[in-house]
């Protein structure tokens, strides 16, 4: 009978230790991981949203003309930025996406005469791209 109950309170004792011991090994490292994740996401969504805003200051620039704010080499240098993070941070299918709109507006541009609408529509379907992949959209 008292082996019964020494034995209970051994298997108990190393599933209790074993336990512990997977907790401490697997917390930190999970920790780690969603923490990463978390942060790309963040990335992500700043990179998305700094896009916006870049494109949206050339489609006003763009629509309003000459008497309009005029873009120097300040917004080049933040276009060209955003580019190269959306490769780095997106998938390829989501780069192209901002690669077209790039096209149209860049300082090599040879679609540079693109209206203000067609640069919001590219700028739109960019933006689909680059939001599905870090928030889930609904269609």
């Amino acid at each position: 009978m008292w082996t019964q109950l020494l034995t209970s309170t051994v298997i108990a004792a190393a599933i209790g230790a074993a336990s512990a011991l997977a907790v401490m090994y697997f917390t930190p490292r999970l920790q780690h991981r969603f923490s990463r994740r978390r942060r790309q996401d963040e990335l992500r969504l700043e990179t998305a949203n700094e896009f916006n805003r870049v494109i949206t200051q050339y489609v006003v620039s763009h629509y309003l003309g000459p008497s309009g704010p005029q873009l120097g080499s300040e917004w080049f240098t933040a276009i060209n930025l955003l580019v190269g993070r959306v490769h780095v941070l997106f998938s390829e299918t989501a780069y192209q996406a901002v690669i077209e709109l790039d096209r149209m507006i860049g300082p090599r541009a040879p679609r540079g005469n693109a209206s203000a609408n067609e640069v919001s529509d590219a700028r739109d379907a960019a933006l689909r791209l680059l939001y599905s992949e870090v928030l889930p959209l609904a269609e």
